[in-house]
């Protein structure tokens, strides 16, 4: 929610010459950001509330893929934001980059738990004969 939020605030001040503008998410690349997200919101309600049948480990990779795309994204949009003279990083963008970080930990962990739980069983099983 964080991140969806932050698409729509300021992600860009540029202050010059007595003039204050800001531009948001949609003028940058958080359009992008926000259409990942969605899918990803899509994946998580069809995997909870529907009859599809979706592998969870599948589900997880694809969660974890869209939210570094996001990272990605994001990372260059503020690199680029404070490299550019009179402009500073607005609170959308800080927003938007603090939504997508705990995404990334709420995609990663589950993953990682369940790829521990596949190894943990595939040790208990010994090897194949």
């Amino acid at each position: 929610m964080l991140l969806i939020i932050g698409v729509f605030g300021p992600w860009a001040k540029i202050s010059a010459f007595g003039l204050d503008v800001s531009t948001n998410g949609f003028d940058h690349k958080g359009g992008l950001c926000l259409f990942i997200a969605l899918a990803g919101l899509a994946g998580i309600f069809a995997y909870a509330f529907s009859n599809l049948k979706i592998q969870q480990l599948m589900l997880l990779w694809g969660l974890v893929v869209g939210v570094v795309i996001i990272d990605l994204l994001l990372v260059l949009d503020f690199l680029d934001i404070q490299t550019t003279d009179f402009v500073s990083v607005g609170w959308g963008l800080w927003l938007s980059i603090i939504g997508a970080a705990a995404a990334t930990a709420g995609a990663v962990v589950p993953m990682w738990s369940q790829i521990r739980a596949k190894a943990s069983d595939m040790t208990q099983k010994g090897p194949s004969a």
